[in-house]
């Protein structure tokens, strides 16, 4: 087995090259949707395929946005069990990527174009990656009038349930916290902007806020929330768990912080935490 770990689809579009004049002796699974702090993907699914399949007949090519491209010979219905089994493993631990199986003997033409499409939107985030790189010199600028902060603590005061303001700028993460939290109130925010417009106009009991985001980080949304509301209960979720990252989210008032990829019982933890410490 070959397992390739490539910064962009590049190097999987010189693999396919490769094959091209053989393409009808191969098969292909793509798998789309992986949060990008899935750090042990690769591991997680290779004894999944190896249960059915040869390991030197099979090629893993891991993208830094999170997408698999998988290569392999073999008879297609030891590959489509290879596949249901995928599909069954994620959904032990409540993920659910998108995984498509073509059989490139007679889908071809429709790999050529997936990986196309794969190009073009890596360029695009390239480009918006560069361009949020301009744009964080520029100060999370976020201002409340008294009266809003007013109308902020009535809906603080009034509030009978625990409610809970999701961040992340992962959709797939923020939709596996949500279905983990499913029999409490949650709102879900993809930006900072939003995080923050969110908090002070639903007054959540609690947020869980992801620090590595694009354009303002965690860090500064946390400030800001800090400057309004001093006893804001805000747990981090970050998918490194360094001693510093750590440090610093407690020292600017973080009440916790939560390793990705994390359990609900430790999500539950805090939310009976900040149940005790009202």
């Amino acid at each position: 087995m070959q397992v390739i770990q490539s910064e962009n689809i590049n190097t999987f579009i010189k693999i396919a090259k490769s094959i091209e004049k053989e393409f009808a002796l191969w098969r292909s699974i793509i798998i789309e949707g992986l949060p990008k702090s899935m750090d042990n993907a690769v591991s997680y699914i290779k004894p999944v395929l190896t249960r059915t399949l040869n390991p030197d007949h099979i090629t893993i090519t891991a993208l830094k946005s999170g997408d698999i491209f998988i290569l392999t010979k073999g008879d297609l219905t030891d590959i489509t069990t290879a596949v249901e089994a995928l599909k069954n493993s994620f959904q032990k631990i409540t993920l659910m990527p998108d995984i498509t199986f073509l059989d490139l003997s007679v889908e071809w033409e429709t790999f050529v174009n997936i990986i196309k499409v794969h190009k073009i939107n890596e360029t695009k985030e390239q480009q918006k990656l560069a361009n949020e790189d301009n744009n964080k010199s520029k100060k999370l600028n976020y201002k409340l009038t008294q009266q809003d902060l007013d109308i902020f603590k009535q809906k603080r005061q009034s509030q009978t349930s625990t409610s809970i303001l999701l961040v992340d700028d992962e959709p797939l993460t923020l939709n596996i916290i949500a279905q983990s939290l499913h029999d409490f109130k949650t709102i879900a925010a993809e930006s900072a902007e939003d995080a923050l417009d969110f908090y002070f106009s639903k007054a959540p009991t609690i947020v869980f806020l992801d620090i590595d985001m694009p354009t303002y980080s965690g860090y500064e949304v946390l400030e800001t929330i800090k400057k309004y509301d001093p006893n804001a209960y805000i747990i981090m979720l970050s998918g490194n768990s360094y001693a510093d990252q750590i440090k610093q989210a407690i020292t600017m008032g973080a009440k916790g912080f939560v390793s990705k990829p994390f359990s609900r019982q430790k999500l539950i933890d805090y939310i009976n935490k900040q149940r005790v410490a009202s």
